[in-house]
């Protein structure tokens, strides 16, 4: 199944050890902040709204030495999948939706990427954060809750996802075990406790669609594909019939004209000839011919 991780932007915090640990990346998005003045009048305002989404590596990340390798302020780009851990409570476990580092990387500036060329520019692209996973659902827990079941190599994670930013109420569009293309990204909201900052990490959806209305959209644009298809077919099969008989009418057409032409110059050379004093000559000579034959026949009859 698909399970997808796009974060990128430059490191504000890394923890843990060779074995495993994080990389938070921040990132903002623009917002409308209501602001009330004196007299209580409510304006809004251009504003931005800051998440620090966390990246986990483990055992299972591809790059190596991700801690001696990578450091505060850094460029990165992490590509990676959506997942889960659980660690214990009081009450049992807690369960934790995070991100998980498939691969990082450092970032190159925008004038890097133009030249091909290190070292040249100071601008990066924007910082962002993206989830793309195919997922079922296992549960609706309540209102704007999702509970999915997503996959990475072979491996289950049940992970908890919010639909308060995805449009209109999804809660009568879909029902259990439904598959469903999801879209979101990881926001955080920011917590203290004991005197220190906590990013406490959602993962949220911005749009999500079930498979089998995909499954059903894709067999009706194949349908109509195919319709056009035979409907071109048959309009190239009508032309190409019109071109034949064009074809055949011109060619008949040019036999008329040659027979034409063959029988004019037939009849020229046959007058031609008529005007000659050969065909006089020859006239002569068959009028004697006729002429001797007569006598002869007039003396065998005496």
């Amino acid at each position: 199944r698909l399970n997808e991780v796009f974060l990128r932007g430059k490191i504000s915090h890394v923890y843990g050890s060779e074995r495993g640990g994080s990389l938070t990346v921040p990132y903002s998005v623009p917002a409308r902040k209501p602001v009330r003045d004196e007299e209580g009048n409510v304006t809004f305002v251009d504003s931005a709204n800051t998440f620090f989404p966390e990246a986990l590596y483990n055992q299972y990340t591809v790059t190596k030495e991700i801690i001696q390798d990578f450091n505060k302020n850094d460029n990165v780009i992490i590509k990676g999948y959506l997942g889960s851990y659980a660690t214990p409570s009081g009450t049992g476990y807690d369960e934790h939706t995070v991100l998980f580092i498939d691969t990082v990387e450092h970032d190159h500036t925008q004038m890097e990427q133009l030249l091909g060329v290190p070292g040249f520019g100071s601008r990066y692209a924007t910082p962002t954060c993206e989830v793309r996973v195919e997922a079922k659902i296992i549960g609706i827990t309540k209102l704007y809750e999702l509970r999915l079941e997503c996959e990475k190599d072979g491996r289950t994670y049940p992970v908890t996802a919010m639909y308060y930013r995805s449009p209109r109420n999804l809660e009568n569009d879909f029902h259990m075990n439904d598959i469903v293309y999801v879209i979101g990204t990881m926001e955080s909201a920011r917590n203290e406790f004991r005197g220190k900052i906590y990013f406490l990490q959602t993962f949220v959806i911005q749009e999500m669609v079930k498979q089998s209305d995909v499954l059903n959209a894709y067999n009706r644009m194949r349908k109509e594909q195919e319709k056009a298809q035979s409907a071109q077919r048959e309009r190239d099969a009508a032309e190409r019939a019109k071109a034949n008989a064009t074809a055949y009418e011109e060619s008949v057409t040019q036999d008329e004209a040659e027979a034409i032409a063959e029988e004019e110059a037939v009849a020229s050379e046959t007058e031609a000839y008529e005007s000659s004093d050969s065909y006089e000559e020859t006239e002569d000579i068959q009028e004697a011919d006729s002429e001797r034959a007569e006598t002869e026949e007039n003396g065998a009859n005496e």
